[in-house]
């Protein structure tokens, strides 16, 4: 070990599309939500993480929508988070070794994004690995279950991932998260029913819809919670029809009858909607598995992977 090794910290960044997530000597150290605000006056960062400023006249910038959208900004909120937490004032600057977490569908250009950001934020070594791989360790069942389909089912996506024998063999993603079913509902209600909803009544709304009843009332209006679910019927239709897209690439594998049998796996903070999970589920068709944790899993695995980085050294990148 060279003396500048003393100086270096690994750090875990999981840049979601909602929360960026910070691991550092095994402890999760930032987790805050994936924003900044600009002041317009001055074009300078005002506030990031949940100190963004969400009064006008800032601008909110949120830079990862399932890949980095905004280089700049991801750097600034990145470079932040971890100056911020670890406090850095040592005399000799601490350089850092960093793995991140990407989804399996980026492209060559968005990993050197990640990569890039890395280094601008003061990474000497970078390492990545694809999101679920990180989550199948993380729920401790890539190499214990090895054939299974892993459903991340996030704010901002829905990505498939077809694993056998502990290795990814068939991904599929589509940009429908649980944003994206809130939205859907806010324009409906508001273009049918004259109402705005918050964010929160929204989020509210779509865990709870099941347990509804028949009507929904909300400030003195009364709307069909049959009229709900059909706003969100086609919504489900468009993923189900990738999940089965997913799987027919690997139809001929050799274990797919295993695949099969075990299951969905379900991670990503969506899986805490149990009617949606089993809505996915190719309507209860497939057996499905609900992570106990997550919103973690992915954090839990890079954990995992930097105490043991030799071990999973076939499913990092550089």
């Amino acid at each position: 070990m060279g003396l500048l090794d003393f100086f270096t910290k690994t750090i875990g960044v999981d840049p979601g599309s909602q929360n960026l997530r910070l691991i550092h000597n095994n402890e999760l150290i930032f987790n805050e939500t994936a924003e900044l605000s600009i002041d317009p006056t001055t074009n300078q960062i005002s506030g990031f993480g949940n100190q963004t400023i969400h009064t006008e006249p800032y601008k909110i910038i949120k830079p990862v929508n399932t890949v980095i959208a905004d280089f700049h900004g991801f750097e600034h909120l990145l470079r932040g988070s971890i100056l911020k937490v670890l406090n850095e004032r040592s005399w000799l600057p601490s350089s850092h070794r960093m793995y991140f977490s990407l989804p399996m569908s980026a492209t060559e250009v968005e990993k050197r994004a990640y990569r890039d950001s890395g280094e601008h934020a003061g990474a000497k070594e970078v390492y990545m690995i694809h999101q679920p791989c990180s989550s199948a360790i993380g729920m401790g069942i890539l190499f214990e279950k090895k054939d299974f389909v892993l459903v991340d089912f996030s704010a901002s996506k829905v990505e498939i991932t077809v694993f056998a024998n502990s290795l990814p063999i068939a991904e599929g993603a589509i940009r429908i998260g649980t944003w994206k079913l809130q939205h859907a509902l806010r324009n409906y209600i508001f273009r049918t029913h004259h109402l705005s909803l918050a964010n929160e009544q929204l989020e509210t709304l779509l865990f709870d819809l099941p347990k509804l009843g028949t009507e929904y009332q909300i400030e003195h209006k009364t709307i069909k919670t049959d009229e709900l679910r059909q706003v969100l019927n086609p919504y489900f239709t468009i993923i189900e029809d990738q999940i089965l897209e997913t799987l027919e690439q690997v139809g001929n594998h050799q274990r797919i009858n295993q695949i099969i049998l075990n299951g969905f796996q379900f991670t990503g903070g969506g899986a805490y909607v149990n009617w949606l999970t089993q809505k996915i589920a190719l309507n209860g068709k497939m057996n499905t598995t609900v992570s106990s944790n997550p919103l973690l899993d992915n954090i839990n695995g890079l954990k995992k992977v930097i105490l043991n980085p030799e071990h999973f050294r076939d499913y990092l990148m550089t």
